[in-house]
C-alpha cells in the first residue's frame, strides 16, 4: 500500500498537477483526502486505483507494481517520453526549458520554428 501512494504522489508530480487539481480530476471536494491517500493515511480503495491512473495519464500497472513498460497511457506522449530518452540534445533542451517562464518558452518556439523554416529553404 505504501509504495501505491508512492506511485500515485509520483506520477501527480510527474504530471504537473497541484493536489487541489488532481481532486478535481477526480470528483473530489478536497485535497485533504489527497493528501491523506499520498502520506498513506487513508484506507485507499483499491477500486479507484484505475479511476487515479486515467487521472495521472498513467498505465495502472504503474500504480500497482511499478511496472514502466507501459508508463503512458497516451501514444504521443510515449513516444515524446522514449524520443526524450534517447536523445541527449532534446533532453538538454528540455531541462533548460523547464527554468523559462511561459513567455520565454513561447519566445523559444517561435525561433525553432523559424530554424525549421529556414531548414525547409535549404532542401
Amino acid at each position: 500500500m505504501d509504495a501505491l501512494c508512492t506511485r500515485i504522489k509520483d506520477a501527480r508530480i510527474a504530471a504537473g498537477l497541484s493536489q487541489k487539481q488532481l481532486a478535481e480530476r477526480l470528483g473530489y471536494k478536497s485535497t485533504s483526502a489527497i493528501a491523506r491517500i499520498e502520506n498513506g493515511d487513508n484506507n485507499f480503495p483499491m477500486s479507484k486505483v484505475d479511476a487515479f491512473a486515467d487521472a495521472l495519464g498513467v498505465h495502472p500497472s504503474y500504480l500497482w507494481n511499478g511496472n514502466r513498460e507501459n508508463y503512458h497511457t497516451d501514444a504521443e506522449t510515449a513516444e515524446l517520453v522514449r524520443q526524450l530518452h534517447d536523445t541527449p540534445e532534446l533532453r538538454v533542451v528540455m531541462n533548460s526549458t523547464k527554468k523559462l517562464t511561459p513567455e520565454a518558452v513561447k519566445e523559444v518556439q517561435k525561433f525553432i520554428d523559424y530554424q525549421l523554416a529556414k531548414e525547409e529553404g535549404k532542401k
